[in-house]
């Protein structure tokens, strides 16, 4: 009887592994076709990378995006959008907030709730501010800052009710700032 438990219980050990291994096997995923999207459909923490033209990369991130009134208008809740060139990497514009609508053809967007622009040598806090493309063939951008404005750049910090920005992406060392309505500037000379 010994002689006979000696063979059986290494050969039930390698039955018990074999169907271990034979029950455990991975199924195939499951394919599904995504179609046109629901109305009132939404995407957690959606990343959006792509091209503006040759050579203006385009990143959004979002907390939720929702499509609405349409295809390519979008309404993101806890945006970021970060704009740079592959000449001028380093030179990034970057627009964050806590809510907004982004159009995709052409490229316009508002940004409100705490909104605050980083752009070379420049940071801009606002309540509202607007974005678009402007110009046949040239690439600048135009913002629009509303509702109480502060900027900081280098030796100062600037106050206003409004501004509005130009940015060049080929040439981020031209980017100007015009300031509107009660401005008032605190300079701190070297």
């Amino acid at each position: 009887m010994r002689r006979w438990l000696k063979l059986a219980v290494p050969l039930l050990g390698l039955v018990v592994i074999a169907s271990v291994f034979l029950i455990a096997r991975p199924r195939p995923p499951i394919e599904h076709e995504v179609t046109d999207p629901v109305p009132g459909s939404s995407v957690l923490r959606p990343r959006f990378v792509g091209q503006i033209d040759e050579g203006i990369r385009l990143e959004v991130t979002a907390r939720q995006i929702n499509e609405t009134d349409g295809p390519g208008r979008l309404s993101l809740d806890a945006p970021r959008l970060v704009m740079r060139t592959q000449a001028h990497p380093e030179a990034a514009l970057s627009i964050e907030s806590r809510a907004g609508t982004l159009e995709t053809r052409p490229l316009r967007g508002t940004f409100t709730g705490a909104v605050r622009l980083d752009a070379p040598d420049l940071r801009i806090e606002a309540p509202k501010l607007t974005i678009a493309l402007v110009g046949e063939g040239t690439r600048l951008v135009r913002l629009v800052a509303e509702g109480g404005v502060t900027a900081r750049s280098g030796p100062g910090r600037i106050r206003a009710g409004s501004a509005e920005i130009l940015h060049d992406p080929d040439r981020p060392e031209r980017t100007r700032a015009l300031f509107n309505r009660n401005v008032r500037l605190l300079y701190n000379p070297l």
